[in-house]
């Protein structure tokens, strides 16, 4: 919810300071994630202590309640305005076009892909589907396979012999070792060998390092505890897979 608000004041503005729209003693970690100081996945982790210290994690109680009332009674408040003019599922995209979801997503609904494909779908697109990647995967869980299938459904237009879609972590998943680490992890895969290049991404999908290496090791240690998705690329391969560092 924070990051949202963020985001959507650098494009419209919605407020001047963040204590119109959110109660203390939220604001004081919303403003050190938005200068940068802390992440997104710690700011989460605050911000989830704080509401569970009040009795539940229910997001909306960071609002302040001026701003809350009024979104739920004016269909013309300015956050609902800004929202609405981002819901843009209502097209027909030209070209061919797929929406990965998990069926458990406890974060986002859903009920947003299938009910973008049946719209899209009936104003004439082409090709567009809605696939369930996982119906047992929650918000965290979905994001490797859902990268995995988007990454192998743009190869297939490089070389559409090459690729295949993958529907579950683990088939033709890339292994790394040491894992969990702490340190440098390596990777047997055969490609890699004389180098490849690399991006780390969190479990929010956020880039949090890149690089190039000239063997099949990658340093972990500059990166705070947590569960990692690295994508490789050797030559014209591309391959994913995940690392706990601990």
């Amino acid at each position: 919810l924070a990051y949202i608000i963020l985001g959507y004041n650098q494009a419209y503005p919605l407020y001047n300071d963040l204590h119109e729209v959110f109660k203390e003693p939220f604001v004081n970690n919303i403003q050190n994630f938005y200068n940068g100081s802390i992440n997104l996945t710690t700011l989460n982790n605050q911000l989830i202590s704080l509401l569970a210290a009040g009795g539940d994690t229910v997001p909306k109680r960071m609002l302040q309640d001026t701003i809350l009332t009024s979104m739920l009674a004016d269909p013309d408040n300015r956050f609902n305005v800004a929202l609405e003019n981002n819901d843009i599922y209502e097209w027909a995209p030209a070209e061919p076009t797929r929406l990965y979801y998990c069926g458990a997503d406890e974060q986002v609904p859903f009920q947003n892909s299938i009910v973008a494909d049946s719209v899209m779908n009936a104003l004439g697109a082409p090709d567009v589907k809605a696939e369930n990647v996982n119906p047992y995967f929650g918000h965290g869980a979905c994001v490797f396979p859902a990268v995995i299938n988007s990454i192998q459904y743009f190869l297939s237009f490089v070389n559409g012999t090459a690729t295949k879609e993958v529907h579950a972590p683990g088939k033709d998943e890339l292994k790394f070792f040491p894992n969990p680490s702490s340190d440098l992890v390596r990777t047997d895969w055969a490609p890699a060998a004389d180098g490849f290049t690399y991006k780390i991404f969190n479990t929010n999908g956020m880039l949090v390092n890149s690089g190039k290496a000239s063997s099949g090791y990658i340093s972990m240690s500059n990166l705070p505890d947590g569960l990692y998705m690295i994508l490789c690329t050797a030559g014209s391969q591309t391959k994913m897979g995940r690392v706990l560092r601990q």
